[in-house]
């Protein structure tokens, strides 16, 4: 059985995982609690110069897993462990690499802005579903990274 976050070392660099392929990486409690406790333990390595996130499939992340987010939500859960794991990586004093190998919608949209570059494969496409139900999750990194003008385009088309 794979790890839900893998983590390999080689020389300083940390390429860390999401392998939950099957749900195309989405945000789920344990998901969201190893990639926190991951980045926890890197940033306490100060052999680590750089993190490089990526996920594993076609996806780097669905962003949150509805069935499980639904499920939270209707029994009075706030389910908020994908949004600490997207501010630990925009918080942490080591520099971030998003490699972005596929999609990345919603929170998963949101976890590669949080990081220092992203890194697109010609495959990868950004999308923010709640815009077209006026909910942009990680809208408001987006404007840091490209200016307000060019993140109203992005979030509205």
């Amino acid at each position: 059985m794979t790890d839900i976050v893998s983590c390999d070392v080689d020389e300083g660099v940390a390429f860390v995982r999401m392998n939950r392929e099957e749900k195309h990486n989405a945000f789920h409690r344990e998901l969201s609690q190893a990639l926190s406790d991951t980045m926890d333990n890197l940033e306490e390595d100060d052999a680590i110069r750089c993190i490089v996130l990526t996920g594993s499939g076609k996806a780097f992340s669905a962003g949150a897993d509805m069935t499980e987010a639904l499920a939270s939500f209707e029994s009075g859960g706030r389910g908020d462990g994908m949004a600490r794991a997207v501010v630990k990586v925009a918080t942490l004093k080591t520099p971030t690499i998003a490699a972005v190998n596929g999609y990345a919608f919603g929170g998963g949209a949101a976890l590669a802005i949080s990081c220092d570059i992203r890194i697109a494969s010609e495959r990868a496409s950004f999308r923010f579903p709640g815009a077209s139900y006026g909910l942009v999750v990680g809208g408001s990194q987006l404007p840091r990274i490209v200016g307000g003008p060019k993140a109203k385009e992005l979030i509205l088309t």
